[in-house]
């Protein structure tokens, strides 16, 4: 079911069970994306990638599972209506979501998002620099987690 999630739309879920834990990995890329162009004719696809995010969160938090969100973009950073959206699910599902976790800038970095009304924290953004080499911090990070609480140390 992961791999044709993926095929189809290169988002997917792997849920760990032992550790009541669910991986949603997104695909920022192509879905919720400021520099897409093509996005701005087909709004779909942001629109199928935030159910697909939403519908991801709300299985996790009936199971009772923690959530890490994977994406190779942070979804926060745009203008776009998804990334607004986003900011939404971030709000309504601060409690099950444990570590968001994205690239693409270059930088070690992280972003505290923060609750769409009133402004207060409600999650963080762990953003990697790249592996590749080049001018832009080469490097690699390696997170690690509370066993229990699935909190990012």
């Amino acid at each position: 079911e992961a791999y044709e999630s993926f095929v189809q739309t290169g988002n997917y879920v792997e849920d760990f069970d032992d550790d009541k834990l669910r991986f949603i990995a997104v695909n920022t890329q192509g879905g919720v994306n400021d520099e897409n162009w093509y996005l701005i004719s087909d709004w779909k696809i942001e629109q199928d990638t935030i159910e697909f995010v939403r519908s991801s969160l709300d299985e996790a938090e009936k199971k009772g599972y923690s959530a890490y969100i994977l994406g190779h973009m942070p979804m926060t950073r745009g203008l776009s209506r998804a990334s607004e959206r986003y900011s939404v699910l971030i709000d309504r599902y601060q409690n099950t979501i444990r570590g968001q976790f994205y690239g693409h800038t270059h930088h070690d970095e992280y972003k505290i998002t923060r609750n769409v009304e009133d402004d207060k924290p409600n999650g963080i953004e762990w953003i990697c620099p790249q592996a590749s080499i080049s001018d832009k911090n080469p490097a690699f990070r390696v997170y690690k987690a509370n066993k229990d609480t699935k909190e990012v140390l």
